[in-house]
């Protein structure tokens, strides 16, 4: 469930071919992510800006090492 109550709407990649991989649901405020093989298990949530700077300092590379 999100923050309001509402069911999450999950997705994963069309790159992952088994199940082992992440999901990732999104509400007004938050990012949701689970590990696939274990849906009912603890999930990381953040907040939606701080999932924007991940995900573009992964694109510009800043996490490569």
């Amino acid at each position: 469930m999100s923050e309001q109550g509402a069911t999450l709407r999950w997705k994963q990649s069309t790159y992952c071919a088994s199940n082992s991989c992440v999901e990732v649901a999104r509400t007004h405020r938050t990012v949701h992510v689970r590990d696939t093989k274990d849906p009912e298990g603890p999930q990381l949530v953040v907040p939606v800006e701080a999932w924007r700077e991940l995900i573009a300092s992964i694109k510009r590379g800043d996490l490569d090492h």
